[in-house]
């Protein structure tokens, strides 16, 4: 609902969600539909919904100083979603726009303006993305050997494939990659989750292949189709906190289609090494945008390097604050997150 108190009473224009980009433009105000810019939070505030900008509406105040810490979502949405696309990753040119056009607008509201800027924490370090670890499913024997049983037909094919040079150059297969997508369970708490890797090689023309020439059967082929791309995690894999609510339950209430053990766990709830180097690529390429603008404004802006701090703790290099013990989770009493695992607490 719109802010009801008075707007002319306001310092602090922080919006949760927000994209560098969307403190530039009034559609981030409104309209409400078939708008992608659209932030509610920020409309119920806003000084004109739809007209107003939320860089407009801070500079109004004419402000002797500001704190500016915009760009962690431009790598967060990405990451939090897994690397599916769903949410991508600003460039770095329209970053630097964006960013330079912000930072110049907030330092021409008057000659003696001054700021702090700070820079963005590698989001891979956490607890959104290091409390669900990568090997911790538990299983009895009796599903083990009921889940190996299923895999033995698919890891069959494997070995047909590998075992076949010819097939495996004709197709520009590798036998590592090949024996490494073998799916493999035990009793035990430290099994590791089925998940499709979209930077493996896709076996579907090769199963094709071998259905041509009827070293498949149709309905074999039919049963290989989820399986294309399909191996279990792995230590350079990172799991989304978002996968502890999805992990081990069932697709259409059928005991045999597991999420996760049976079933490959929906690429949003996984980032693999591809990803997870993008992340950090982009983070150190936004730190640096960050940084040459204060440099190139030594007089009136400085830095706050947040992700250097964000790194001890998450390091364990600092480990009390104020004599109070931290730690780099949203457990209490001494973790420092919120419960979403993304946002420091108080």
């Amino acid at each position: 609902t719109p802010y009801t108190g008075d707007k002319t009473e306001l310092n602090n224009f922080g919006v949760p969600g927000i994209l560098l980009g969307q403190v530039l433009t009034p559609l981030t105000g409104g309209p409400s539909t078939d708008n992608p810019a659209y932030n509610p939070l920020y409309a119920r505030f806003a000084t004109n919904p739809g007209t107003s900008t939320i860089i407009g509406d801070a500079t109004a105040k004419n402000p002797t100083f500001f704190s500016f810490w915009l760009g962690n979502n431009d790598v967060l949405g990405y990451a939090t979603t897994g690397g599916s696309g769903a949410i991508g990753l600003t460039d770095p040119e329209t970053f630097e726009f964006q960013y330079s056009t912000a930072i110049t607008t907030l330092l021409a509201v008057n000659a003696n303006t001054k700021g702090i800027v700070a820079t963005i924490p590698d989001v891979t370090t956490i607890p959104f993305f290091t409390t669900v670890k990568y090997n911790s499913i538990p299983l009895d024997q009796g599903t083990a050997n009921a889940l190996n049983a299923g895999f033995a037909g698919f890891n069959a094919v494997l070995d047909a494939i590998k075992g076949n040079p010819t097939l495996m150059g004709a197709f520009g297969l590798n036998a590592d990659d090949i024996e490494g997508r073998k799916v493999m369970y035990a009793a035990g708490t430290s099994n590791k989750i089925l998940i499709v890797d979209e930077d493996l090689t896709d076996l579907g023309a090769t199963f094709d292949y071998l259905r041509s020439i009827d070293q498949i059967t149709a309905e074999q082929r039919t049963a290989l189709a989820p399986f294309e791309q399909v191996r279990q995690t792995r230590a350079t894999d990172i799991v989304c906190l978002t996968a502890g609510g999805i992990l081990g339950t069932l697709v259409g209430g059928n005991p045999q289609l597991v999420n996760g053990l049976s079933v490959p766990l929906a690429d949003q709830y996984i980032l693999i090494p591809s990803e997870i180097n993008a992340i950090k690529a982009r983070t150190e390429e936004f730190n640096e945008i960050i940084s040459t603008t204060v440099n190139n404004n030594t007089t009136r802006l400085a830095l706050a390097d947040m992700n250097a701090e964000f790194t001890k703790v998450v390091t364990g290099v600092v480990r009390s604050v104020d004599g109070v013990p931290v730690s780099a989770t949203f457990i209490p009493p001494y973790g420092i997150f919120s419960e979403d695992g993304v946002h420091p607490n108080n």
